[in-house]
């Protein structure tokens, strides 16, 4: 995967909720470099790659929801995507192992 280290560790429960974005955000940015060539490809990937559910976790019989990024992404290309939600997780909550769980709406 063009996002490597950083962009397998950015899908684990406990990262920053914007960190998949800004992986994806380099990929696009990677992809509109200099003689690239399959440019659209490129940006397919990183598209499918932000939009792919980050790992959530049980917390004491609760499996919330992985949180949202909350910043508009750097290319236009990845307004409105984001990261999926695992099946099984509670649509209601959500948290992560660095964050408290919070119903939906409510503000951190």
């Amino acid at each position: 995967m063009l996002a490597g280290k950083n962009g397998t560790n950015a899908l684990l429960a406990g990262t920053d909720a914007c960190a998949q974005q800004d992986n994806a955000d380099a990929m696009v940015d990677f992809a509109k470099g200099p003689g690239i060539k399959n440019k659209q490809a490129l940006i397919d990937n990183a598209i499918a790659y932000r939009k792919h559910p980050r790992n959530a976790l049980n917390n004491n019989g609760i499996v919330p929801s992985t949180l949202f990024c909350e910043k508009a992404p750097r290319n236009p290309e990845l307004n409105g995507i984001v990261n999926g939600q695992l099946d099984g997780v509670d649509p209601g909550l959500f948290g992560s192992p660095k964050i408290a769980t919070v119903a939906f709406g409510a503000r951190k």
